[in-house]
């Protein structure tokens, strides 16, 4: 790829771990509550729509065995084995899945202690989550999964140039890619049609786009480099996410 990796959009990322090894080194930390937030927010979601899907959960169940396997993944030091010459981490946490939910019932009859652990509640905001689990019914559960995934990224992405642009007292500019980007319908709205809603000019409309989609490309890059492990990794995640 061309484009250096390197971004300097979105700071020094105080809140949170450079990269996936640096999350890895904190979990395994005596203080590793950060870093587990972080990997929950990260992986709650896929985990919830692969147990969903390709176990044919329900959703009350479907969230209390994710609860239960992000508990037993804190307590168990499983991440102790990932290996990152052998797979992405994306993969090697499937592969975690599965082999939790290969003795589910008996994950089901252990104490639910839930101490470190906590369910994030799939609410209005996770509306489009619930409509692509409901879509998604019969299809591949590594798909699901990994679809999942990249909606949580993106949408990450997206809210963190959100809060940039109200920082920047710009959400006006932001408030155009709401109109014609997120727009609900099967067609997009015309330049024309945003711009008077708005009341911008049509080039206000398209430089507005150009500068928000802009950041969220670089943001969406930031974030994909803070979840791989290497140049080569994250080589093959930002194709795949292209052409999910």
């Amino acid at each position: 790829m061309a484009d250096d990796l390197e971004t300097t959009i979105g700071g020094a990322a105080r809140d949170f771990p450079r990269t996936t090894l640096g999350l890895l080194d904190g979990l395994l930390r005596p203080a590793g509550r950060e870093s587990f937030e972080e990997l929950c927010r990260r992986y709650w979601k896929p985990v919830y729509s692969l147990i969903r899907v390709g176990w044919r959960k329900s959703n009350d169940d479907a969230k209390d065995l994710t609860q239960q396997f992000f508990t037993w993944l804190f307590e168990a030091g499983v991440l102790r084995r990932y290996d990152s010459g052998r797979a992405s981490f994306r993969t090697f946490v499937k592969a975690l899945v599965r082999g939790f939910l290969a003795d589910h019932h008996k994950a089901l009859r252990r104490e639910k202690r839930g101490g470190t652990a906590r369910v994030l509640s799939l609410g209005r905001d996770d509306a489009p989550l619930e409509r692509f689990l409901a879509a998604a019914e019969d299809g591949d559960p590594d798909r699901v999964f990994d679809q999942a995934w990249w909606m949580a990224l993106v949408t990450h992405a997206v809210e963190r140039v959100r809060e940039r642009f109200a920082g920047r007292g710009r959400l006006d500019r932001f408030r155009v890619f709401d109109a014609y980007d997120l727009a609900d319908g099967p067609e997009a709205p015309s330049y024309r049609d945003v711009g008077t809603r708005l009341g911008l000019s049509e080039s206000a409309v398209r430089d507005a786009l150009h500068a928000v989609r802009r950041e969220i490309r670089e943001e969406i890059r930031a974030e994909l480099l803070r979840q791989t492990c290497s140049p080569e990794d994250f080589e093959e995640e930002w194709h795949a996410l292209l052409d999910a």
